[in-house]
């Protein structure tokens, strides 16, 4: 039997729209059986591609089939900071952190977010935990807080915490120099306005 062009053509599409499909179906089934540490993996690539939406769908799954574990929890806190949603991003840090996540860089997240909800003492005491854990690089946390701080009305403490976090910023990091000399310039502004009154 002879084929016209169109019909190979046709034949020959179909062929390859058989084997996506099986293939399509076989990813589905082997999905269940991705690893947790793939899971981050692949819902980090989402979260950095900007598809927020897969990412927290990969990450939720991630949570459903292995709750204990911390690090899905902070990745959730991730997204929904990143989406403002800070209530939301609370839950999550502090899911992670009652399951022993012991990563500063979580509990300083958390700080941040408790003191931007106005929850300045759990921000402090979040803030003060992860500077203990001795992180490096230190000028981080010691930024985050002197504003904490700030916003609990504790001038001179902050300001004590901002120049120690200026001093050991490295000089390449200008951005983060740049914020905590208007921060300081800040805090000095309203130490003067306060000797006023």
């Amino acid at each position: 039997m002879r084929y016209s062009g169109k019909s190979y053509l046709f034949i020959h599409l179909l062929a390859i729209m058989v084997f996506v499909a099986g293939c399509a179906v076989r990813e589905q089934v082997t999905v269940e059986e991705v690893p947790y540490e793939k899971r981050l993996s692949m819902a980090e690539d989402y979260h950095e591609a900007g598809d927020v939406e897969n990412a927290a769908a990969i990450l939720n799954e991630a949570v459903a089939r292995e709750p204990d574990r911390p690090e899905a929890y902070s990745m959730l806190g991730d997204i929904y900071y990143g989406s403002e949603d800070l209530e939301g991003a609370a839950r999550e840090y502090r899911r992670a952190v009652e399951r022993g996540n012991s990563n500063p860089t979580v509990f300083n997240n958390l700080a941040w977010v408790e003191t931007s909800l106005g929850r300045h003492g759990a921000a402090l005491s979040l803030i003060e935990r992860a500077i203990e854990m001795g992180p490096v690089p230190l000028y981080p946390y010691l930024d985050t807080r002197a504003r904490i701080l700030r916003s609990m009305g504790n001038l001179h403490e902050a300001r004590t915490s901002a120049e120690m976090a200026l001093r050991l910023t490295p000089a390449r990091d200008t951005e983060m120099r740049h914020d905590l000399e208007v921060f300081l310039d800040e805090l000095r502004a309203l130490d003067r306005s306060r000797e006023q009154f």
